[in-house]
């Protein structure tokens, strides 16, 4: 698997790429296959963001089994996709950039202005994920691991680590309980000031 510095070293080189977008393809790339190490039959295939291939795309691809939480049945639903295999890890990198801003341009809008707090529930709104429990918790879940990755990340880059205060999906769990008024006095308490991820 890459180390963080070289997955880091990879975004940083994306054209046009800014230091936000480059921690956004790397949180993403490495909480969904550890930078595509993590389809462990096929690390060769580069693919960062568990990218599926669709109907246009004309490159390589390999078969992996997958599942989803189908909201009409309330159950979990395994199947068999092709995703996209890349020929260099820059080329993963890169492909995932062009997806995220291609079909994921709130995510992209949301990490550029620092509010990391709403990339989970931004790419669960656009379908890149659907996750294996119902929307509001697929939700918590995934933010939960993009916070995890972001930790992991940092820690071994020497970046700020640009998750802060509480999460959305965390808050409207709070505001069902506290009311409003008593999510707003949680919120005051916690807010940090917006840091964008820096270089090390």
């Amino acid at each position: 698997m890459l180390t963080h510095l070289q997955a880091k070293a990879i975004a940083d080189a994306i054209p046009g790429i800014t230091p936000n977008g480059s921690f956004l393809v790397r949180l993403v790339g490495f909480a969904e296959s550890q930078y595509g190490a993590g389809f462990t039959e096929h690390p060769e295939a580069n693919n960062w963001g568990s990218v599926t291939a669709g109907p246009a795309w004309k490159g390589e691809t390999f078969p992996h089994e997958d599942s989803r939480y189908d909201e009409a049945s309330g159950k979990v639903v395994p199947y068999v996709t092709a995703f996209r295999s890349h020929v260099s890890p820059e080329a993963g990198a890169a492909d995932l950039w062009r997806v995220l801003r291609s079909d994921h341009g709130r995510t992209v809008s949301a990490a550029e202005r620092g509010d990391w707090s709403s990339v989970a529930a931004e790419l669960r709104e656009t379908k890149y994920y659907i996750g294996t429990k119902p929307k509001a918790q697929a939700i918590v879940d995934y933010d939960r691991a993009l916070r995890r990755s972001a930790r992991k990340i940092t820690r071994a880059t020497g970046e700020v680590d640009p998750f802060g205060g509480l999460s959305r999906a965390t808050g409207m769990a709070l505001g069902s309980v506290l009311g409003l008024t008593g999510i707003l006095f949680v919120l005051g308490s916690l807010r940090t000031p917006r840091r964008r991820a820096r270089a090390a």
